[in-house]
């Protein structure tokens, strides 16, 4: 059992945790958490996606992109501070620098998906002027699934079309204990992202986590399930 204390402490070193930039020390305290705390397990999925956002992101795309509205960043800053006043100085800078990261990479996201026409890889277009009309920050869900008839593993999978790529909730269940697993969407011309990644007992023989990818929903070819040693446990075609 863990405390709601506890779990508001450690969510605040899940962002450098996913980004890599946390000490060892750390990182074993936020293991040992996550090992006992479904919660905490999920927050972490949801920000899986981010190591990925931030590979496709180009130096001549930041400098291009206008710096967040003051009034924005000072608004992020100030809730990381609050958050954070009694954690030492140093995990502090490195959650507020993941924040900022988040932003820039969202901006970067908008500003490409706003300049393309197309099924293209956004990272190597140049962003043009936005339209006159604003495009709808999300669309409906659409629902998949379906049961690999080699492993045994079924999975349902939300898919959400939004401004910078696509969400995706994916429901779990056969996969063998323990298993340490990534979601990875290709798109229509081959090109493959990770989309999430997580670890589970599967206590309950089914699990959900959430992911996301730059892919457009409309670009999509297929999403799987695979562990971290290639096997593939379920693919489901698009």
């Amino acid at each position: 059992m863990t405390s709601s204390t506890e779990c508001s402490r450690l969510r605040l070193s899940l962002g450098v945790y996913v980004l890599g930039a946390i000490e060892p020390a750390e990182r074993s305290e936020v293991d040992a958490h996550l090992a006992v705390c479904r919660r905490c397990r999920d927050e972490l999925a949801s920000l899986a996606g981010l190591p990925a956002m931030l590979g496709r992101v180009t130096e001549e795309q930041i400098e291009q992109l206008a710096p967040p509205p003051a009034e924005l960043l000072e608004s992020v800053l100030s809730k990381a501070a609050d958050e954070s006043r009694a954690r030492r100085r140093r995990e502090r800078a490195l959650w507020i620098a993941a924040a900022a990261a988040l932003i820039v990479v969202l901006g970067v996201g908008v500003r490409a998906m706003m300049g393309s026409d197309g099924g293209g890889d956004v990272a190597e277009r140049s962003p043009r002027p936005p339209a006159a009309t604003t495009a709808p920050a999300t669309g409906p869900i659409t629902t998949v699934s379906t049961k690999d008839p080699a492993t045994g593993v079924r999975a349902q999978i939300d898919m959400q079309p939004k401004l910078w790529g696509t969400a995706f909730n994916v429901r779990l269940s056969g996969a063998p204990p323990g298993s340490h697993c990534h979601l990875v969407a290709t798109d229509k011309k081959g090109r493959k992202d990770i989309a999430g990644g997580w670890e589970t007992q599967y206590e309950a023989g089914a699990a959900s986590f959430a992911g996301s990818s730059m892919i457009q929903k409309s670009d999509l070819a297929s999403v799987e399930v695979l562990t971290t040693e290639g096997r593939r446990l379920v693919l489901v075609r698009l």
